[in-house]
């Protein structure tokens, strides 16, 4: 796992369990001063008072048999590039179908969406909400958006939808379920 040392912020972690960033929690995928798995955010300090704080909440979702793990690079790489930009970005690493990712895309889906509106309303300061899938993990977050989305309000979760991206994510189906059915 890549690790990068960071001076002159904040870390705060936590994995799998939608909690307050602010409440006392370990996660044993980082240590403190590092990047890892689950939620941290970086926090610029000034004389021990945060500046800024989150409004971008980042889901990443693994794909089939997958776990949160699986994104660590991904993960790593958003909170380096965010602490050079100073952007304002809360990553989360979705934990939720770790395990279960054979019993079919609604399952999944829902169980994605019940964990999104968790960590929602658990960080009522996000505005902005973004989706990184990869391979199956494309599918669920496309259905969770619809699923989360209000027409009337335009936005995912009660939060404005800024980026989706999907990785190899088979949207018009796999193999002789899908598109590529041989005659």
């Amino acid at each position: 796992m890549k690790r990068l040392a960071v001076s002159s912020v904040d870390l705060e972690t936590f994995s799998g369990n939608p909690r307050r960033v602010n409440d006392s929690v370990s996660s044993p995928f980082c240590d403190e001063g590092s990047i890892g798995i689950g939620v941290q955010r970086i926090r610029t300090q000034r004389n021990g008072r945060v500046v800024k704080k989150p409004n971008t909440l980042l889901i990443l979702v693994h794909g089939l048999d997958g776990f949160a793990e699986d994104l660590a690079f991904v993960h790593s790489e958003v909170l380096a590039q965010q602490y050079r930009s100073q952007s304002r970005i809360m990553v989360y690493s979705s934990t939720v179908n770790e395990g279960k990712t054979h019993d079919g895309i609604v399952n999944g889906g829902e169980r994605l969406s019940n964990e999104i509106m968790e960590v929602v309303r658990l960080n009522p300061e996000m505005e902005y909400i973004s989706f990184i899938g990869f391979s199956l993990g494309g599918i669920y977050s496309r259905y969770a958006c619809a699923k989360l989305f209000d027409p009337e309000m335009k936005t995912i979760a009660g939060l404005i939808p800024e980026k989706y991206v999907s990785v190899a994510s088979p949207h018009v189906g796999v193999g002789s379920f899908g598109m590529y059915r041989l005659a």
